[in-house]
């Protein structure tokens, strides 16, 4: 195990490389400083002139500063609104007092600050310790910092668990944790002197530099003037996962590729924003983490290597590269927070690009900022323009819809679902387990649009015509104007028309809705194939023909179903208003579009989950996928048979573009899993074939004229963007699960319970917050069109497939730690017949690595690896156990044992009833003893059952 750097150190290493640039900051930071806090501390306090001095500041300054809740393009008067709610407060302007009269943190002065901070009773919505540390910092930075994401890094923070044992959280739960922020100010003040840094802000300047893969040599430029540049590159394999896109830069070591026509390597600097061409068009976006280094070939295949980007194909690619450097040595340079565009776009859709003539043989050239501006992507943060500084996590999303749940417990769910696709929740009845669940796929659901007709509309005819090419040409092509919002929402969307032409009998109706695959704006490259999936309109309209609708037309929609409606405009819902909508909106409608949500009888083929409440009485499938009738010679169909079949259809015509579809099985041990699950039970540990489909499939009948006239397939395979969830409560009435179920299912406890923050504040999201995670959520499901498929081997078997990749990450994750521990336990289980098999370590790795990059991608929060790889053993290594005290207790103990950190000074095998119920009842106090608290709770709750009944299960 690595040996961790003390926190003086690092800050000493910090100090080194950056004490330059934070001397360029000093003067005028803390002038701007003393300024506001006159006005701050005035009897009523001027919020308008401290934001106008705030912005002032340097940005890597106000960067550091997280003054407000909001996104950051909240104009200064939306901030001054806010802020006036917040500075005003009387406990948090005694607070702000109290703070700026402080000249040294002793245990008197802490007990105070600790007292004033938790009479704050601001809703957490509007203020947190981020909130509150930064005001401190400007009233008194000689004592206080802020702490917040840009300051103090995820990695940064963690770093700071494992070597002072202080846990900082500023966002939800934050009260808990001021003690925790006032002791770690202790901190600081006791190492600044020692190390010659003269403030706490000093200090925290330093941490905002900090980069967990970074080298401290002393020679690191500053981000302050950021550069922009496009990179031109033509690599293998899927984009970012199997190539360096976004990920590295190089380039041969030559000067023309240092600051030459070919490369500009050596202008470079952390911070500059690079856009990305892959075989002539523009895809993404990312930002440079780390100076350029100069490497070997030898070290180039390393870390591409340790990175999962070195395969046959792309070390063909390399070989180009290779034979262009003379001297063997070449640039290489570290990228970060690569984000994928919401579409790829040509030269000639983005103004400012040089003409693809002028790059011939370039490989990274400098461009103009109006070039990302064009593409909606923010220069102050490297993100789109809309994006916040912070992350909205389903987390956040859950709360604002009223929901509390433990991080972790949210964390575990969404990315159990994601690497299996089959998770059970089981627990206490009323944690609400069928909440998070019917909470979570309401956010993926398709957006809805709609607009207005003009005259002259035949809405009848147009739905037939519509469905006649769909039928022909596999899709169909919707033109309208103007493109409006339209062209930000990305698909599959709803688009509605409102009928406003007198003449037409759907008049004041809505008669029909398209869903939208896809969208082009770019009239002038319309594809053919597009083109041709217009000629529908010359057969509604006789006087239209292709040529005429595309040129009156600016976004062109990709149809690959038409929804038939008909229902009155006034059972739309409004959502921007929140009011139903009436034919006066046809106006507002009719040059541009209302977000709204259609009603139940116009959507029952266009949800994306099916709810099934288990009843006692299924004794086998028949139930969930119908049966064939002998003695009428039909199918009686189900709706959860119609609904996977409206999953393949979707998956076979739009792969990437496809919606996840979910099944939630409500009360699942009702009946026996067993028999009415066994079909889904089988396949799903088929593996997958190379479409993506199950590799076994349930049989459904075996008659022609079914499969002809009623369109039911003889065979059914499990399409991979199909999720399986089902809820369990444990008691009388209901079946336990039998470690066969458990095996091939994630299976989450509901267990903890919070009253002390229940119910949650209440917090809201806007529209293009809820829009943004939903976005980042339905790409990450997607995978790029693989959803749950994953492989040991890619198809052709000669590239290493999702499983050996996430086993290689594992082991050499932490230094091989994790995999180190699992070889212990499963060695130590085998006495017992209860260690396990390659397909639990496979999925243990697989929920490793896909908990990794949704952490990264802001989707989910853990503590830190060490949980997710706790959290990977609960569920994954403990529901094999199951019997009496004389079969489990030295297996669990065994498994304790392993869960201990160091020095944690007990002796597991000396545990019994009253030590393991100590150890429950002190939780909080106790936990620090546990490297995987999650697995060791879970253990003593199993132990106690086996120290009171005798008998002990995980469900």
């Amino acid at each position: 195990m690595k040996t961790e750097k003390p926190l003086k150190e690092i800050l000493l290493e910090l100090k080194k490389k950056y004490s330059h640039e934070w001397e360029q900051y000093e003067s005028e930071t803390f002038k701007v400083f003393r300024a506001i806090t006159r006005l701050l501390l005035e009897e009523t306090p001027k919020t308008n002139e401290i934001v106008n001095l705030l912005e002032q500041l340097p940005p890597a300054i106000r960067k550091m500063l997280y003054y407000v809740h909001g996104p950051g393009y909240y104009s200064n008067s939306m901030k001054i609104n806010i802020l006036n709610t917040v500075l005003t407060d009387r406990n948090f302007r005694e607070f702000l007092t109290t703070a700026a009269t402080v000249n040294k943190l002793d245990d008197s002065t802490v007990k105070t600050l600790e007292a004033k901070i938790g009479a704050i009773k601001i809703p957490e919505a509007e203020v947190g310790l981020s909130i509150i540390s930064t005001w401190a910092s400007i009233v008194n930075p000689n004592i206080f910092m802020p702490i917040h994401g840009n300051v103090q890094s995820r990695e940064f923070r963690e770093i700071i668990r494992r070597t002072t044992g202080i846990q900082l959280v500023y966002g939800g739960g934050w009260r808990k944790h001021i003690s925790d922020y006032l002791e770690f100010l202790k901190k600081i003040n006791q190492i600044k002197p020692e190390i010659d840094i003269k403030t706490a802000f000093e200090a925290a300047f330093y941490m905002s530099k900090f980069s967990r893969d970074q080298e401290i040599t002393g020679n690191q430029k500053t981000t302050q003037n950021k550069g922009y540049y496009l990179e031109i590159t033509k690599p293998p394999g899927k984009l970012y996962e199997e190539n360096h896109v976004g990920r590295f830069l190089w380039s041969p070591a030559d000067q023309k590729y240092w600051n030459g026509r070919e490369g500009k390597m050596g202008l470079l600097k952390p911070g500059d924003i690079i856009l990305h061409d892959v075989n002539g068009e523009l895809v993404g976006y990312s930002k440079v983490k780390e100076e350029v280094k100069e490497v070997s070939k030898e070290e180039i295949i390393k870390i591409f290597t340790e990175e999962g980007i070195w395969t046959e194909k792309y070390s063909k690619f390399a070989e180009d590269w290779f034979k262009k450097s003379l001297t063997g040595k070449f640039y290489l340079v570290r990228l970060e927070d690569f984000k994928e565009l919401d579409k790829t776009h040509r030269y000639t859709e983005v103004k400012g690009l040089p003409h693809p003539a002028r790059l011939q043989g370039v490989y990274l050239t400098e461009i103009s900022p109006r070039v990302l501006e064009e593409l909606g992507i923010s220069l102050e943060h490297g993100g789109k323009a809309h994006d916040q500084n912070q992350h909205i996590p389903l987390s956040k999303y859950l709360k604002s819809e009223g929901y509390l749940y433990p991080e972790h417990l949210i964390a575990q769910f969404y990315t159990a679902l994601k690497t299996k696709g089959f998770v059970i929740l089981s627990g206490l009845t009323g944690t609400g387990k069928t909440k998070i669940v019917q909470k979570f796929v309401e956010i993926l659901e398709m957006p809805q649009l709609m607009s207005a007709s003009g005259k002259n509309t035949k809405a009848e005819r147009e739905i037939k015509a519509l469905q006649d090419i769909i039928k022909r040409h596999k899709f169909a092509v919707y033109g309208w104007k103007p493109a409006g919002k339209a062209k930000d929402i990305k698909p599959p969307f709803i688009f509605w028309l409102y009928d406003s032409d007198p003449n037409d009998k759907f008049y004041q109706k809505v008669p029909y809705g398209i869903i939208v695959s896809d969208v082009w704006t770019d009239k002038e490259n319309l594809p053919k194939e597009w083109k041709s999936a217009t000629k529908w309109v010359e057969t509604v309209y006789s006087d239209e023909t292709v040529e005429k609708y595309i040129n009156e037309h600016e976004i062109f929609f990709k149809v690959w179903k038409v929804i038939e409606c008909g229902s009155e405009i006034s059972k739309f819902r409004d959502i921007a208003k929140n009011r139903e909508l009436s034919p006066r909106d046809a106006s507002r409608m009719q040059n541009g579009y209302a977000l709204v949500k259609a009603p139940e009888d116009c959507t029952p083929e266009i949800s994306n989950h099916i709810f099934l409440s288990v009843r006692p009485d299924w004794r086998d499938s028949k139930p969930l996928l119908g049966y064939y009738n002998p003695l009428t010679g039909e199918y009686h169909k189900t709706s959860l048979l119609e609904f996977i079949l409206r999953a393949k259809e979707d998956y076979e015509q739009n792969r990437e573009n496809a919606m996840p579809y979910f099944i939630i099985l409500d009360e699942m041990n009702l009946a026996h899993v067993e028999y009415y699950f066994a079909d889904f039970l089988s396949v799903l540990e088929s593996g997958r074939d190379e479409s993506g489909f199950t590799k076994e499939s349930i049989k459904l009948h075996d008659n022609d004229a079914v499969e002809t006239f009623q369109g039911i397939p003889k065979e059914l395979k499990l399409p991979p963007n199909l999720y399986i969830i089902g809820t369990v409560n444990i008691d009388e009435t209901t079946y336990s699960f039998s470690p066969k179920v458990l095996d091939r299912a994630f299976t989450i406890e509901f267990h903890d319970v919070d009253l002390e923050n229940y119910p949650p504040e209440e917090t809201k999201l806007s529209e293009g917050e809820r829009e943004e995670l939903r976005r980042k959520v339905l790409d990450d499901l997607r995978r790029n069109g693989k959803f749950l498929a994953v492989y040991k081997r890619e198809k052709d078997s000669q590239e290493k497939g999702d499983i050996e990749k996430a086993l290689e990450r594992l082991k050499n994750a932490e230094n091989g730690k994790y995999w180190e521990i699992l070889n212990q336990l499963n060695k130590a289980l085998e006495p017992y017949d209860l260690h396990f098999g390659y397909r639990v370590v496979d999925e243990i790795a697989l929920f490793f690595k896909n908990a990794k990059e949704s952490w990264d991608k802001g989707i989910v929060e853990f503590e830190s690896d060490d949980e997710i790889f706790d959290l990977a053993l609960l569920m994954k290594v403990l529901p094999k156990f199951h019997g009496n005290r004389k079969k489990l207790e030295e297996p669990l103990k065994v498994v304790l044992e392993l869960c201990l950190s160091e020095n944690a000074g007990i002796n597991v095998q000396e545990l019994g009833r009253k030590e393991v119920i100590e150890i429950l009842k002190n939780w909080e106090t106790e936990k620090d003893k546990f490297l995987f608290k999650h697995t060791a709770k879970k253990v003593l709750r199993m132990l106690r059952q086996l120290y009171e009944i005798g008998f002990a299960s995980f469900s």
